[in-house]
């Protein structure tokens, strides 16, 4: 079982600055969020290419991903979006 920051190559930083937000579909029609935080903008290309390039590959299809309370086996995976907002503290 695999969680979002055990792909990405993205450190959680002390003050993010920016919210990463990363959609998941499934082929059984399923919606499921995840989001990282970083102080660099403009990652969602290099958020979405090591995604994805980890879920193409055959030793992970059978692999979970555990987004906060759920988990999607990767094969299901078929689409994938990535987002940025500003960090917002609470």
């Amino acid at each position: 079982m695999y969680k979002i920051i055990d792909i990405l190559s993205i450190t959680q930083p002390e003050k993010p600055v920016y919210t990463y937000t990363i959609t998941i579909h499934t082929d059984d029609h399923m919606q499921l969020f995840t989001s990282v935080d970083s102080e660099e903008a403009g990652l969602e290309n290099k958020i979405q290419e090591e995604f994805v390039s980890f879920i193409e590959k055959n030793e992970h299809q059978e692999s979970f991903l555990l987004l906060d309370s759920e988990a999607i086996k990767l094969k299901k995976v078929v689409y994938v979006k990535i987002d940025r907002r500003n960090y917002l503290p609470f």
